[in-house]
């Protein structure tokens, strides 16, 4: 593999070693350190990061030194969907979109594990500067209880930003997520 440049346009995401650490907090992390790392989720660039909690790009060199991240996509082509897309433009292909983007492998997961890999992934897109908070309250969830309060926040923006159909759209796919696996038994 070829070393490439580190850039602005750069999507970070946590290691499973920066999973850990948020957890267990075995390693004292400086406070841009922690947020950075806490944000960090494969869908956000650097930059976006670095603007949303206004830290130094030398906390990222620090948290990849430490192996606390690691590089989704380095970032040479970006290609950046506009959040502010006013809602009379939103047709339901863009909602397909969003709730058809990858999500890591989940066989045999939970349907924790499945709620919880679909909420780090959308949370980003609806919260904002606001993410950070719900980003910390997701990594700090332990059973399925705790993320149905993030998933009904989640449903109230999605309601709010794009209206009653997407609103459906959404519960239909976590629906979908959190039943799935007791068909497989």
């Amino acid at each position: 593999m070829s070393q490439q440049q580190l850039n602005r346009n750069t999507i970070v995401k946590k290691s499973n070693q920066g999973r850990m650490i948020i957890s267990s907090h075995a390693i004292q992390l400086t406070r841009a350190e922690r947020n950075f790392l806490i944000i960090a989720n494969g869908q956000l660039t650097i930059q976006e990061i670095i603007t949303m909690l206004g830290v130094p790009f030398d906390t990222v060199n620090s948290l990849l030194e430490n192996k606390l991240l690691e590089i989704s996509d380095w970032g040479e082509s970006p290609t950046l969907v506009s959040q502010n897309i006013p809602q009379q433009d939103i047709t339901a292909d863009p909602i397909q979109q969003k709730l058809n983007i990858a999500l890591p492998p989940l066989e045999n997961s939970s349907p924790f594990h499945r709620l919880y890999a679909f909420l780090s992934i959308q949370i980003p897109e609806f919260f904002g500067i606001l993410s950070f908070t719900q980003i910390l309250k997701l990594e700090r969830a332990s059973d399925i209880n705790e993320l149905a309060i993030l998933k009904d926040n989640l449903l109230e923006k999605v309601k709010k930003k794009y209206g009653e159909i997407a609103y459906n759209a959404y519960q239909e796919k976590i629906n979908l997520l959190t039943q799935e696996l007791k068909n497989d038994l």
